[in-house]
Formats: C-alpha cells, structure tokens, sequence
C-alpha cells in the first residue's frame, strides 16, 4: 500500500514538472515590445520615478512640465510599471510600484502624461502616440483633464471629447493665421461656451493643449499649450 502511495506521488510530482515547464516554455516565447517615450507632468514634479530600460537596469525618468522628456528606450513586456526604489535597512533594494501603463507593439513614440491626485497623492499615467504620422507638425492634440464631456470647435471642425480622452485635429487653413478655439459644455441642462479665443495655426509648430477646470472662474476651463517646433 505504501509503495502505492509513492507512485502516485511520484505520479503527482511529474505531472507537475510537466505543466510548470510548459508555463515557463510559453513565457519564454512571448514576444517582447520594443518602443521608445518621453514624459510630461501635469502639476507634478517627481525626480524619484523609474523604470526598468532595455538593458534590464533601473533607469530614471526625468518629469518637465512645459516641455517634452528627453527619449527613453524600452523593451520588456506589454506591461511597464514605474516605481520608486527603497533601501532596506540591510541595504537591500525594494522596487515600490507607482503606476502602470500598457503599450502595444503598434506605436513606437510614446508621450506618458503623469498626473498626481491632489487629494490623495495618487499617480496616473496617460498614453498617447506621439509619433509624427499620427502627430504632425500643423496640427494640434486637446487632452481633456476634466471629469465631463467637452464639445470642441477648431475653425471648421466640430468633436466631442470624452473626460480623460484626447483629439488631434488639423485644420484646412492656411499657416500663420488665427483659428477660432471654443470650448462647450453642458451646464444647467444647457449648452454653453466656456472658453473661447483666436488659436494661432502654425504649420511649423504641433501644440499639445491641456484641458482643465478654472481655478478662477466658477464653471469655466482653462487650457495649458505644449508647444513643439520642427527643428
């Protein structure tokens, strides 16, 4: 009875082998992504965030506010986690994740958008294709900050834009002339303007356009350009 026994559990421990070799043979073979990105803050400043870069090491990520990062390369899964270190009072390393984001293979220019919850602190990552075909020089990106539905009117053209979403449009007119920008929303069961200005159309500049409510004005919203020029 007690050799039965050890062979069912010798069984047992083979079977599992198998199965444990088979899930470490499909991790082997899953493709890596393979892309580059720069970052951004909106209203937060970090000089403690990493990520681990192509080469598998611990790499810092810088967070300018009015301007895009200098270009970070990664490759490793779908899935990359920016976290801070801490060191143990036996001098080990901890990675503390921070905040994710998932890429896919498809976009090889990323722009991550860090934003900070001012009430509890939390980060959020946002990610947008930042490559030149999807982004080009003349056009221009709305990021919508708030938590409602934006109507947008860019000279002739007329978009919705979901909270947390973003809009690149181009305009048929010609450089170095003024757009008419105007913001709607709908406030007191009523559709009604919240921001409006001429918006300088510049086919050598791409703006990136934040969003936001108005610290200032109840009921209206206040946007924040980034400016890239051709080089």
């Amino acid at each position: 009875m007690a050799r039965f026994g050890q062979h069912i559990t010798r069984i047992r421990l083979s079977i599992l082998f198998m199965l444990l070799s088979a899930v470490y043979l499909h991790g082997q073979d899953r493709e890596l992504v393979s892309t580059t990105f720069r970052t951004l803050g909106w209203n937060y400043s970090a000089t403690d965030l990493w990520y681990s870069s192509e080469a598998g090491q611990d790499a810092k990520i810088e967070m300018p506010q009015s301007f895009r990062s200098p270009e970070y390369a990664y490759v490793g899964d779908s899935m990359i986690t920016f976290y801070r270190l801490r060191t143990l009072p036996d001098g080990g390393v901890v990675r503390d994740p921070v905040c994710y984001f998932e890429v896919n293979q498809q976009v090889k220019q990323w722009l991550f958008l860090f934003v900070a919850n001012p009430d509890n602190g939390e980060v959020r990552v946002f990610g947008m294709d930042d490559s030149l075909s999807g982004f080009p020089y003349g056009s221009s990106r709305y990021f919508n900050l708030t938590d409602q539905t934006l109507g947008i009117v860019y000279g002739s053209q007329k978009f919705k834009l979901e909270p947390k979403t973003s809009e690149t449009v181009s305009p048929e007119v010609d450089s170095d002339t003024n757009v008419q920008l105007q913001i709607l929303a709908i406030r007191n069961d009523e559709l009604q303007d919240i921001y409006n200005c001429q918006w300088p159309q510049d086919a050598r500049v791409r703006y990136l356009i934040f969003i936001k409510e108005s610290l200032l004005r109840r009921d209206r919203v206040e946007i924040k350009p980034i400016p890239e020029y051709r080089m």
